[in-house]
């Protein structure tokens, strides 16, 4: 008796990113799915991968996971032994730094936004030491969830505007006016907080 062995999805695109923040990142622009695309958590996923047609995304940061190199090899040897198809690689998926810059900028909101969410301005307050006198409870006092939060639905609406200026220039054989300058700045000093704080943060944003 012989059993049949399920078919292989016929296509499916391997997002090789920093973290699952970053891919989803990835997915959104690229309109893709869960059932289309996933991010390619570790070594063991990797090696689980067998898809006729496997589209595989680089992004810019991947190379600085630890375990980039054996995730590219495990790729590779599943394609050599037959049980996927690699039928294109795109390495850094996104040239164009606003793009990234983007794309790294709305991950970190996302971290924050979860982070912010999961407490109250009540309960922050409580886990305030008001015995200590360094400036410290001033300093806390000043930043609560929901001033996080406000901070960042600011963020998102920088990003919105920055992506709806890019949208309307890109459409123009005229050079970008000023306003996308601007906001691409402005972007650029919000994300340059993370500069030597966060491994894949590119120095190339810098303001």
């Amino acid at each position: 008796m012989t059993t049949d062995m399920p078919p292989r999805p016929l296509a499916y695109t391997a997002i090789c990113a920093f973290d699952e923040a970053e891919a989803r990142q990835v997915q959104r622009v690229l309109d893709l799915d869960d059932s289309e695309a996933g991010y390619v958590r570790n070594l063991i996923a990797a090696q689980a991968i067998h898809v006729l047609g496997l589209n595989v995304i680089e992004t810019p940061s991947f190379a600085q996971r630890p375990d980039a190199v054996e995730i590219r090899q495990a790729l590779r040897v599943a394609e050599e032994l037959g049980t996927t198809t690699i039928v294109a690689t795109v390495v850094d998926l996104e040239t164009d730094p606003g793009r990234a810059m983007v794309a790294f900028f709305a991950a970190r909101l996302d971290e924050r936004q979860a982070a912010a969410e999961k407490t109250s301005d009540t309960e922050y307050a409580w886990n305030v030491d008001r015995s200590i006198t360094d400036g410290s409870v001033k300093h806390a006092d000043l930043y609560p969830p929901s001033w996080a939060l406000r901070d960042i639905a600011a963020g998102r609406e920088l990003i919105r505007q920055y992506e709806e200026a890019r949208e309307y220039y890109e459409k123009r054989t005229s050079a970008p006016a000023g306003e996308l300058h601007g906001l691409y700045a402005a972007l650029a000093l919000r994300v340059s907080v993370y500069r030597g704080q966060h491994p894949a943060y590119d120095s190339s944003w810098k303001p």
